[in-house]
This record gives structure tokens, C-alpha cells and sequence, in this order.
């Protein structure tokens, strides 16, 4: 028996709106990243927030202003656009 993912089965404009969510507030962690199954970004994103969080500062600033451009990006596409090329398309970044 196959089991759709909890991603699959949630029309696409909520998807939009809960990975923008989760960039605003948990960006630094990678949280939207993860939601969307880009793990390899995710993984990326979380290991700049902890560094930038105990060590190096501007790495933080960074992972954050990332983040508030992924928010943009999500919201000013269509939900068509964003199913097309984040959730079948996988694209990581820019």
C-alpha cells in the first residue's frame, strides 16, 4: 500500500503559505527547507544558523536575510509556480 506524503496531500496554496511561515520564523534552522523535502538545504541552512548563533555573527545575518528572500520568493509566486518548481521541481535555491 503506498502512502502519500503530508506534503502531497495539502493544496498548494496552503503549502505556499506554511513554508513562508516557517522561513519568518524558524529560517535560521532550515525549517522551511526541510517541509518542502530539500534536506541537503536544510541541512545547510541549520548548520549556518547554529554556527552564526554561538560563533560567528554575520553568519546568522546571512541565513536570515536568505530566509526573508525565500519568504519572497514563495509568496510572489503563483501556487502553480510554486508547485512547479518547489514541491516537483525540488529547486534548492535561487
Amino acid at each position: 500500500m503506498s502512502e502519500n506524503s503530508p506534503l502531497q496531500s495539502l493544496p498548494t496554496t496552503n503549502k505556499r503559505i506554511i513554508a513562508a511561515a516557517l522561513a519568518l520564523f524558524l529560517g535560521c534552522f532550515g525549517a522551511h527547507k526541510f517541509y518542502l523535502g530539500l534536506n541537503k538545504a536544510g541541512i545547510i541552512y541549520l548548520a549556518i544558523g547554529v554556527v552564526g548563533m554561538f560563533f560567528v555573527y554575520p553568519a546568522l545575518i546571512v541565513v536570515v536575510g536568505l530566509s526573508l528572500f525565500d519568504i519572497f520568493k514563495y509568496l510572489t509566486s503563483t501556487p502553480e509556480e510554486f508547485e512547479k518548481v518547489y514541491v516537483v521541481g525540488k529547486k534548492e535555491w535561487f
